[in-house]
């Protein structure tokens, strides 16, 4: 494993990988908006710690006493430390918790001087996220890096064992080492991957939901239309809505014909859910949901009334759109995960998206015009000669 080429080949690419395909859509159905979706992708696998500022003090301290190169890069805490001159052509990226940084980082360091190595690393003053610690790498010098850490790992198997896998878009070398083509999370890594996975999902999954609402799904024992899914979840927002009100009891009653007790009453719910159903069916059939999720309505309205009741005694509930999106959102996992036809070309789109935003397909970890793919063309071309 002397170049980074036969590293290229072992990293593991996350696109190809069902399991982290599944993750992120699991991201995206709890996220909201596209800037909740990157920040829960990047902190995915965050490991807190409970903070020990002596660790902290003892990195700072052997800094100043050793190395005189360091400065704040970001507003996301990250500290550069560079001892010497390395081209960065990738990153080696570690999700350590807090104290598994501080710790880390200044042993890391110790082992390169000790080496004689130059290096140049980013690590988080605030750790606890998946690339706390970012080491810039290249070719020339990536096994070496590669035998200090696991010589690390052999000596300190306490440290590594706060080492959580790599984030989710990261190339894995193994269960501890993550590797990409550029400072993840100090660059445009993280956005490009992000927007291009967050706009693949939205777009096939409402695409698919308002094409085929009234499709149906084997769900467990049962088969049910898609659209049950959306009044689940929508549902349970209008729910959600009564239960934060902050109307007065009174007046609580008066505009929705229940007392508070009465949220929690399943009959209710049910009797509810019937009348979502139709609604939502009505507003597909109407195009007032389309393909990019545009919702062509203000608010998402129910109305109902009580049997035994004047009929004329109408009462209403209501969702905003966003929070109608948000149920959507809600919904997503579970139709995309029984309905493999559009997980697959969720996957594959995803793929196919990658030339356009220029990352490499082969592993989305990597930029397509990285270190690796500019050395090995050259090569190519030297031995068709």
């Amino acid at each position: 494993m002397s170049k980074m080429e036969t590293i290229y080949d072992l990293v593991n690419n996350p696109i190809e990988n069902a399991y982290i395909i599944d993750k992120i859509i699991g991201v995206y159905s709890y996220s909201n908006n596209y800037e909740e979706f990157k920040n829960n992708i990047i902190n995915y696998n965050r490991k807190s710690s409970k903070k020990n500022n002596t660790y902290e003090k003892e990195l700072f301290e052997y800094i100043e006493n050793n190395i005189s190169d360091n400065e704040l890069i970001n507003d996301n805490g990250f500290i550069n430390v560079r001892n010497g001159d390395v081209d960065n052509s990738f990153s080696l990226v570690l999700n350590t918790n807090y104290n598994a940084t501080m710790k880390l980082t200044k042993l890391f360091m110790k082992e390169c001087k000790n080496n004689d190595l130059d290096f140049d690393l980013y690590f988080n003053i605030n750790g606890d996220t998946d690339n706390s610690l970012i080491i810039s790498t290249n070719n020339d010098n990536i096994n070496d890096y590669l035998r200090i850490l696991n010589g690390l790992r052999d000596r300190f198997p306490k440290l590594f064992s706060d080492i959580k896998e790599p984030g989710l878009l990261m190339g894995r070398i193994n269960d501890k080492y993550g590797i990409c083509s550029s400072k993840a999370g100090i660059d445009n890594f993280y956005d490009r991957r992000c927007r291009e996975l967050y706009d693949v999902i939205h777009y096939n999954y409402m695409t698919y939901i308002t094409e085929n609402y009234d499709m149906k799904i084997k769900h467990n024992k049962h088969v049910v239309p898609i659209v049950r899914f959306l009044t689940y979840y929508t549902n349970k927002s209008m729910f959600n809505e009564l239960r934060i009100s902050d109307l007065s009891d009174e007046d609580f009653y008066k505009q929705y014909g229940i007392t508070r007790e009465q949220i929690d009453d399943k009959e209710f719910f049910v009797s509810q859910g019937r009348i979502i159903n139709d609604k939502l069916i009505e507003t597909f059939e109407d195009k007032n949901i389309t393909m990019n999720g545009d919702i062509k309505i203000d608010n998402f309205n129910i109305d109902y009334y009580f049997e035994g009741e004047n009929e004329d005694d109408v009462y209403t509930m209501s969702l905003s759109k966003d929070e109608l999106m948000k149920a959507f959102n809600r919904a997503s996992y579970d139709i995309i995960y029984y309905r493999v036809d559009l997980f697959n070309k969720i996957r594959q789109n995803i793929s196919d998206m990658c030339y356009i935003i220029g990352i490499d397909k082969d592993n989305y970890s990597f930029d397509y015009e990285s270190v690796y793919k500019k050395e090995n063309n050259e090569k190519i071309k030297k031995k068709e000669m």
